[in-house]
């Protein structure tokens, strides 16, 4: 990022070749977004929606991970014309959209009892019998074992990060820099998108 930062400052508003300077920075930086995306929408859709004790183990997996998230989210998403793939293969727009659709996933999990989601007591451990320490993973989904200050804190930090990333327009600039096109994003929006990515990564 400190790469197109610096080629931004030094852009004048026009000429090809300031343009080509932006355009191969940009590439590289939007790649390392997509990536770093990817695996944090996958990373927190696993860590809140898995059954760790019953079913992960407490062992991540990125591919098997990927692949929850995208069932996960597409069973929302499919609604608003999105649709994320299980084997990484996703564009900008989806993966900004994809954490303010887990924060809706998270509501609509929390608006029902907790209790339609306790595990069974076959399923219980022998050691959940102790006095001396309350067995945690109680639920088959960790978003109800987790503390509801966090857990609400998490939602509403998952819709900032689609808030902050769509007011950074950086689908928008992505398209307008990876084409031959009269609305080439000027060094200020270049340099204000950076500065809004540094904020929320």
């Amino acid at each position: 990022m400190n790469g197109l930062e610096a080629i931004a400052k030094a852009a004048a508003e026009t000429g090809e070749d300031a343009k080509e300077k932006v355009r191969s920075s940009g590439v590289n930086l939007f790649v390392s977004l997509e990536e770093i995306l990817d695996a944090s929408l996958s990373f927190i859709t696993w860590a809140l929606l898995s059954d760790h004790f019953g079913k992960t183990k407490f062992r991540y997996n990125l591919e098997e991970a990927r692949t929850f998230m995208a069932v996960q989210l597409n069973t929302v998403a499919a609604q608003t014309g999105i649709t994320f793939d299980a084997k990484g293969k996703n564009t900008l727009y989806p993966l900004i959209s994809g954490f303010n659709v887990l924060a809706d996933i998270c509501a609509v999990y929390l608006s029902r009892p907790d209790s339609d989601f306790l595990r069974a007591s076959g399923e219980f451990p022998g050691f959940s019998k102790s006095e001396l320490q309350p067995f945690v993973f109680r639920h088959r989904v960790f978003l109800f074992d987790g503390n509801r200050t966090d857990i609400d804190n998490m939602c509403a930090l998952l819709r900032n990060i689609t808030r902050c990333l769509s007011r950074a327009d950086v689908a928008s600039i992505r398209n307008r820099i990876d084409h031959q096109r009269a609305d080439f994003p000027s060094p200020t929006e270049v340099l204000e998108m950076c500065s809004r990515l540094s904020t929320i990564i």
